[in-house]
């Protein structure tokens, strides 16, 4: 074989190849049955095949390389197939004519059908010795010296090569025969040649990308050929030898991606974790050497979709959510849409979601978490995270700043829907975790972050300013979508069936009012030394948080949206003097729902004091505020809550408010006693007061009185105690002149006296002169009455 190896490995005239090749063919039609031995293969047949691979093709010699690649075909195929001798060798006479074809014409030249070629089904053996074949073949097609169309039509070669391979594999994965140590033979090769062909074409082919689209069909074909049960289980788990994903721009860290890749190198990872991370790294160096193809792109797309329906869902997602963290560049928020995307469309398609079932510290919460927030961590860096670094020109810079800022816009409405999707399909699955409290409190974090760097601006702040006012403004839909989708339907029946989750909804209340306080704050924060955002936003947030109120009914809820935004609303009604009017309405229709929000409380909130104290300062503000579409409500809202109280401490900062409205007539203050609580009736009362009847005692100077039964009612009232000394000797005296009249005769019985009256003495006229507590309290019956009941 020396010799015939030194012709191919030379540059020789073609009739000396042609030659040689006919030679090799002839001793490959004598060895007839011996090409079923290994050894003889390896012998006769790769030393051949490797040097014309590893020859660059040209318009005279590429039919060599051809023929190599038919026969290795044949040869591998015979593995997958029961193909007789008969028929196999009619299929090598078809393949060697189509050689022949090509070939350059020689004069003399040989027959090639007239050398049939016995293939017989390879064994495991021989494994590495295809692969390593295939190999060369992607060497000989990534060097810059082989044209373009040489290059294609060898990649396209290595893949048909290589699938045929993994058909012959599984075949032997499918005897029940086979061993485990074979099983792992067969996936640890598998894996090291693809890994070996991404890395090859990352280091040496950066900016080929038809390369980086060979090294991801590559790993497809294994997912695809290999059986799911063997690639996805961690029976069969391999060392994590990958070294490219240390290249990778780590995303900064804010304390989020608690799911994911954390795997050090040499872990053990299912074969599964081990060919997506490969998959990863070649689409992040795809678009980071070709940024306007998305063709990448779109193929992790459906990667991404082919891996959740066919593989463990749950492990999948975690995966690829902690490997996005991984990266940051100029094609993160594209890659995010891809994934996300991916996501969304197995979200809509599945109808079983117990896979995805996203209890307490459950991964998959977590992996949720991670990538939703994933674009809101990018947004909360600095652009040089997700922009190019070689911008330059002026032109360059606005052209870069005008597509970012059309990613975002993408990524955010690609948000929205997949928070949708998940609120809509598995809200039952996760609502009663923490998956709330986790998102958002990365969000909490990621408008901190966004604020410190806004304040520190550095130069690509202040050159992208307009990008950094358009990531703000994302920040703000994200939050009003929380808000419109978080009192949904599908979370209002599954709060009204779930009793025990009252406690982790009114958490995840108070989470998100915490997180749109924070963005308020983030809309007064000055860019550099420039005047504060002020963005449209603030209309549309105050609009969401009224539709918020309106659909908060327990009281352990409402309260805890006052507790929180009491402080707020005071700085929110200063800042809606400098407004404009369309957010002006919009605080107006908010400051109106929290009054009628306070009043159908179930159950009822008491207007005491304590909560009196509470809205103290919000109360000294919009009582008298000049704008009438504020201070009317709250008057009315006063009226109708602590104007009906009998009984209040009024804090000091109220005071004043209080005195100035009170006394214009617009307020009621401490209502008084209802008229049926005195002795003397008035016209129109609907209860007739109690009777009263005083009988003689055996002490002269004193009477019994005694409360006879209502007549209307027939229950016996309890009467309040008098409020004055002065009042009573009034209301007595009053009673003493009626009590005269009456002896005068102008009110008289049968008997010549009024009615009971005659039972009282001179005694009587003369107890309102004495001194005395104890006659003092006898000249009121009220009061006498008052004693009875405390006696």
């Amino acid at each position: 074989m020396t010799p015939l190896i030194g012709i191919m490995s030379t540059k020789c005239d073609v009739s000396v190849h042609l030659a040689c090749l006919n030679t090799w063919c002839y001793l490959l039609h004598k060895l007839d049955t011996s090409l079923s031995d290994s050894s003889i293969i390896r012998m006769v047949l790769e030393p051949v095949v490797e040097a014309v691979f590893q020859v660059d093709p040209d318009s005279k010699s590429i039919w060599a390389r051809n023929l190599c690649i038919d026969l290795l075909n044949v040869f591998i195929l015979a593995k997958c197939k029961d193909i007789d001798y008969d028929s196999l060798n009619q299929v090598n006479h078809q393949l060697l004519g189509k050689s022949s074809r090509i070939a350059p014409f020689v004069s003399g030249s040989f027959s090639w059908k007239q050398y049939p070629i016995k293939w017989f089904p390879w064994d495991l053996r021989l494994l590495d010795f295809h692969l390593k074949m295939i190999y060369i073949l992607i060497c000989q097609a990534s060097r810059e010296t082989v044209s373009h169309d040489n290059r294609i039509s060898a990649v396209d070669a290595s893949l048909r090569l290589f699938r045929s391979v993994l058909k012959g594999v599984q075949l032997e994965l499918k005897r029940s025969s086979i061993s485990y140590d074979d099983i792992m033979f067969c996936l640890n090769a598998i894996l090291k040649f693809v890994k070996n062909t991404c890395e090859k074409v990352s280091s040496d082919c950066s900016d080929r990308n038809d390369l980086h689209h060979m090294s991801l069909q590559l790993v497809e074909a294994v997912c695809e050929e290999i059986e799911h049960t063997i690639v996805g289980s961690p029976l069969y788990s391999v060392p994590f030898d990958i070294k490219c994903i240390d290249n990778l721009q780590i995303l900064v860290d804010i304390g989020c991606a608690k799911s994911g890749v954390t795997n050090g190198y040499m872990d053990m990872v299912s074969p599964m974790v081990y060919l997506s991370v490969l998959y990863f790294c070649i689409v992040v160096q795809s678009t980071m050497t070709e940024p306007k193809t998305d063709i990448n792109l779109q193929r992790m797309q459906n990667y991404f979709k082919y891996l959740l329906s066919m593989f463990d869902p749950l492990e999948s997602l975690v995966v690829t959510s902690g490997l996005l963290y991984k990266h940051s560049g100029p094609s993160c928020l594209r890659m995010w849409i891809a994934v996300a995307e991916g996501l969304k469309f197995y979200i809509d398609d599945m109808k079983d979601f117990s896979s995805l079932k996203m209890e307490s510290d459950n991964k998959c919460c977590f992996a949720m978490c991670d990538l939703l927030s994933y674009p809101l961590v990018v947004c909360s860096c600095t652009p040089k995270y997700f922009m190019s670094a070689e911008l330059g020109s002026p032109s360059k810079e606005s052209h870069a700043s005008h597509h970012i800022r059309v990613e975002l816009e993408q990524v955010i409405t690609l948000w929205k829907s997949l928070y949708c999707s998940l609120c809509t399909s598995i809200s039952g699955c996760f609502i009663g975790g923490s998956f709330f409290e986790d998102l958002f409190s990365i969000l909490d974090r990621c408008l901190e972050k966004c604020a410190s760097m806004l304040v520190c601006a550095d130069e690509y702040v202040l050159k992208f300013k307009d990008l950094a006012l358009h990531r703000i403004s994302s920040y703000g839909d994200v939050l009003i979508c929380i808000l419109e989708k978080f009192w949904s339907s599908e979370f209002n029946s599954y709060r009204d069936n779930k009793h025990g989750s009252k406690h982790k909804v009114s958490s995840a209340i108070q989470f998100c009012l915490k997180l749109v306080i924070r963005y308020m704050k983030l809309l007064q924060t000055k860019i550099g030394s420039d005047e504060p955002i002020g963005l449209s936003a603030v209309s549309r947030v105050y609009s969401a948080l009224a539709h918020l109120l309106s659909s908060l009914h327990l009281k352990e809820d409402i309260l805890s949206f006052f507790k929180i935004v009491s402080d707020p609303l005071l700085q929110w009604l200063v800042l809606m003097e400098t407004q404009d009017e369309n957010t002006s309405d919009q605080f107006q229709l908010l400051w109106a729902e929290m009054l009628n929000c306070l009043r159908r409380s179930q159950p009822p909130i008491i207007f005491d004091s304590a909560f009196l104290q509470l809205q103290a300062p919000i109360l000294a503000k919009t009582l008298d505020h000049p704008n009438l579409s504020i201070s009317n409500p709250t008057i009315t809202f006063w009226n109708s809550t602590y104007g009906e109280q009998t009984e209040l401490d009024y804090p000091q900062t109220l005071r004043h408010v209080l005195d100035k409205l009170w006394r214009n007539g617009r307020i009621s203050l401490h209502k008084r006693s209802p008229p049926r609580q005195r002795c003397q009736s008035r016209p129109g009362s609907a209860t007739a007061p109690p009777r009263y009847r005083v009988n003689a005692t055996h002490n002269r100077g004193s009477k019994r009185v005694e409360l006879q039964e209502d007549t209307i009612g027939g229950e016996l009232k309890a009467m309040p105690p008098c409020s004055s000394l002065k009042r009573k000797r009034l209301e007595v005296t009053e009673h003493q002149k009626e009590v005269r009249r009456a002896q005068q005769g102008r009110e008289r019985d049968c008997s010549g006296h009024g009615p009971g009256i005659q039972t009282f003495t001179s005694m009587y006229f003369s107890q309102g002169n004495e001194d005395t507590q104890d006659n003092q309290d006898i000249r009121n019956a009220e009061c006498i009455l008052e004693l009875l009941r405390k006696g």
